[in-house]
């Protein structure tokens, strides 16, 4: 009898123990599982952040590589803007003394105290300027002689200031005598081309003083029309002469002489002597 009560302690006893064994175990796994599951979680929020803090770096480093190449860009653009402008030669608003007599060694101007003023200051020598202050169109033929004995390549003419007084602001008047001129001229020299400029812009204190020089526009225009009927080239500076209206004399007539270098560039280009 004692020995199966033994028996029986002994039995309850080694159940106790399986069934304490059964509860650490049990108890140990959910907790290793809660151990393994908030590892996991952790694990995916430090993959996320990985992640995120990749992503946001990889942007910024495509902006950073995006607005290098756009700066190397500008700046070889920039670079290159500026070898080209380097390289474009400049032009120039007017000729130096030197090109003013190497362009025209062969043109003779003929005119009135306008066309004086090109050899008063030295711009061309007596061989290349014909004048005689005061004179009108119909009076050219008495400097003929002078000019054909010069024989000129091209024949600059120059007139038209004392022909306002002369015809009386009559445009067509002053148009059909210039034309005679040029034609006679044109029989003895033959081979001459011949050119007609403009008459100048008078300015308004001088228009004051003799209302008749009004009509200059006229005048021009009636010359313009000419030179189209003949076939000849008219040399328009009004529009030079009004950007350098600084540079007239106080008569409001006469240009001084730093005037004559933009006018001679100007001479130059529409004869393409340039």
């Amino acid at each position: 009898m004692k020995s199966n009560v033994k028996l029986i302690a002994v039995a309850s006893g080694i159940i106790v123990v399986m069934l304490v064994a059964i509860i650490v175990i049990i108890v140990m796994g959910n907790k290793a599982n809660r151990i393994s599951e908030k590892a996991l979680e952790t694990g995916s929020e430090k993959l996320q952040t990985a992640e995120q803090v990749s992503v946001k770096d990889s942007e910024e480093s495509i902006d950073a590589l995006l607005e290098k190449e756009k700066k190397e860009a500008e700046e070889k653009a920039a670079s290159s803007q500026k070898e080209q402008e380097q390289e474009k030669p400049v032009k120039k608003e007017k000729l130096s003394n030197k090109e003013i007599k190497t362009i025209f060694k062969d043109s003779v101007f003929v005119g009135d105290s306008l066309t004086e003023g090109i050899e008063v200051y030295q711009f061309l020598s007596k061989s290349n300027v014909v004048y005689h202050r005061g004179m009108s169109v119909p009076q050219m033929g008495d400097l003929s002689d002078t000019i054909v004995g010069l024989n000129p390549k091209q024949v600059f003419l120059w007139f038209g200031m004392n022909d306002l007084i002369y015809f009386s602001g009559d445009a067509d008047k002053f148009a059909e005598a210039y034309a005679e001129q040029i034609k006679a001229l044109q029989k003895k020299l033959p081979d001459a081309t011949i050119y007609v400029n403009s008459i100048l812009p008078i300015r308004e204190n001088a228009i004051k003083k003799k209302s008749v020089f009004k009509y200059y526009e006229d005048y021009n225009g009636a010359l313009e029309d000419m030179c189209q009927e003949m076939g000849i080239t008219f040399i328009d500076a009004t529009a030079l002469a009004e950007a350098h209206s600084d540079q007239f004399e106080p008569d409001g007539i006469h240009i001084s002489s730093t005037f004559y270098p933009y006018w001679f560039k100007n001479v130059a280009e529409k004869a393409g002597l340039l």
